[in-house]
């Protein structure tokens, strides 16, 4: 079914398909062995990206229960915790898995979402700007580090990080904005 819809071009059917598809299989991972705090956190990771943000904060507290170790559990629950509108929560999570990884760079860049967000935006740039240079192709941080820069009137470094940021978010409306406002 995925094939055939991608060859009829409905990529969004073709991808709603294909999530339903892996969060069915998360399910029936943490089912079948409730103990691997990785299928938690698989799942976890999922249905925050579905949007089902209370599901998303029981599996990620049920897979850092398990084991507290992995970086990204605690960082994406820090994130779920974010978008919840948790800020203090999901800032403690964020630096809890950062201190266990320092290279995650997903998570240094929730992490300067976080901040941000409680108006501390010299800590939020730094935060982008190791998210930048530990993932380079993550467009949401050059996005973040592009609106860092120029909210300090930097526009000519801001515009190659807007530009990166944008490669693989053509529809997303707020950096299509952003990035038509700026003139060198």
């Amino acid at each position: 079914l995925f094939r055939s819809l991608l060859m009829e071009g409905q990529r969004a059917a073709a991808g709603e398909h294909f999530r339903k598809a892996a969060e069915l299989k998360a399910r029936a991972a943490v089912a079948g062995h409730p103990e691997d705090a990785a299928a938690w956190s698989a799942l976890g990771k999922l249905l925050m990206e579905r949007g089902s943000l209370a599901e998303a904060e029981t599996a990620l507290r049920r897979a850092v229960g398990l084991d507290a170790r992995p970086a990204a559990s605690r960082c994406d629950l820090g994130m779920v915790l974010w978008k919840e509108g948790r800020a203090e929560e999901a800032e403690a999570q964020l630096r809890a898995g950062l201190a266990i990884d320092g290279g995650y760079g997903a998570g240094h860049f929730a992490l300067g979402l976080a901040l941000e967000g409680r108006g501390e935006l010299d800590q939020a740039m730094r935060e982008y700007e190791r998210a930048v240079e530990l993932e380079p192709g993550n467009a949401a941080a050059q996005d973040g580090l592009a609106r860092m820069l120029y909210a300090r009137g930097r526009t000519a470094e801001a515009l190659p990080h807007w530009r990166l940021g944008t490669r693989d978010l053509a529809d997303r409306k707020s950096t299509r904005l952003n990035s038509s406002h700026i003139t060198i």
